[in-house]
């Protein structure tokens, strides 16, 4: 089944048969040899990925892509964070989400401090601010073990 611009001949342009994206097809050479690949018309990138099957596959997203390849789109994107609100606690929960609220922060400023040039909205800022709040987690689990002792 062809799933992207037929046929395959340098120079040709049109739109991939799975999203219309308008992508031309260029060579490339990679280990002394030269292979065609599609690139998107408007900003030159690479327009598919690997299928984990040996073969290729529309890069935008529109094909379900299973894990083998990152899109082009959700590279593109950012994510905006939605909070909600909390409701009614009782004490005991007021004072574990105080101490996830500083954790979050401690977390936060410190992965801002490290990585200040990473948009806060972005999967990589998300990901290592992941990271720092597990090692302060587990910190706080030694220290509370320390003071019980």
């Amino acid at each position: 089944m062809a799933n992207k611009l037929e046929p395959k001949i340098e120079g040709t342009s049109g739109a991939c048969n799975v999203c219309k994206m308008n992508v031309t097809w260029v060579k490339k050479t990679w280990q002394g040899k030269d292979s065609l690949t599609l690139r998107n018309s408007s900003d030159q990138n690479a327009h598919n990925v690997k299928d984990g099957n040996g073969g290729w596959i529309c890069s935008t997203g529109s094909t379900g892509i299973d894990g083998f390849g990152q899109s082009v789109a959700s590279k593109a994107i950012e994510n905006q964070v939605v909070w909600e609100g909390m409701e009614k606690l009782t004490a005991d929960q007021k004072q574990l989400s105080d101490g996830l609220r500083v954790t979050r922060s401690i977390a936060y400023d410190f992965t801002k401090e490290c990585h200040p040039s990473l948009s806060e909205n972005s999967n990589s800022f998300g990901q290592i601010n992941n990271a720092n709040m597990t090692h302060l987690l587990d910190l706080m689990k030694i220290k509370a073990i320390k003071d019980s002792k």
